[in-house]
């Protein structure tokens, strides 16, 4: 811990509290570095460390899934409003129920949320098409392979691990 020693500083007085504590008994505590940038799992069981590539892009997927079913939702709730934004194009007076509905305040919020969803799904949609490459083999299972670690890579030309094949005694040799 630092104590606040800077002699220049006349911000606290000895009267600054009631108490009688004074700047010499006061403790600078910095703040935690809570960036939102930083890729550090915390976990009880592993201490801190920097999450795998594979673990970014499952992260950055769920993200990415949330925010289209947001999307979904947003153009859902729009296309009552459609027909309305039909009429605001064409040159026949708005009827007074459009005229209310064009104005209302949910109208507004509406396309606007509309249009915030779209911008930011466009924008994470390549990043969330990466992650989903980097994680599609890691979820890709078969029969023959049914996971792969460093230790037991799989073959990239054929997508599954190679299997030993059979001789006529019925012992397995390498391929």
């Amino acid at each position: 811990m630092r104590r606040m020693e800077d002699e220049n500083d006349t911000t606290l007085t000895p009267d600054s509290f009631a108490n009688g504590l004074g700047s010499e008994q006061l403790v600078l505590v910095e703040a935690p570095n809570t960036s939102k940038t930083s890729k550090k799992r915390k976990s009880k069981r592993e201490p801190d460390r920097e999450l795998e590539p594979i673990e970014v892009a499952a992260s950055e997927l769920a993200q990415f899934s949330l925010l289209r079913v947001q999307l979904q939702q947003a153009q859902e709730a729009a296309q009552p409003y459609v027909k309305l934004i039909e009429a605001l194009f064409d040159p026949k007076p708005l009827s007074s129920e459009q005229m209310e509905m064009a104005s209302s305040k949910e109208f507004a919020r509406t396309l606007n949320n509309l249009a915030k969803l779209k911008v930011e799904y466009d924008a994470f949609h390549e990043k969330a098409a990466a992650a989903w490459e980097l994680l599609k083999p890691a979820i890709a299972v078969s029969e023959n392979a049914p996971f792969q670690s460093k230790e037991n890579p799989v073959d990239q030309t054929q997508g599954q691990q190679q299997k030993p094949r059979s001789s006529s005694n019925g012992k397995n040799t390498p391929s």
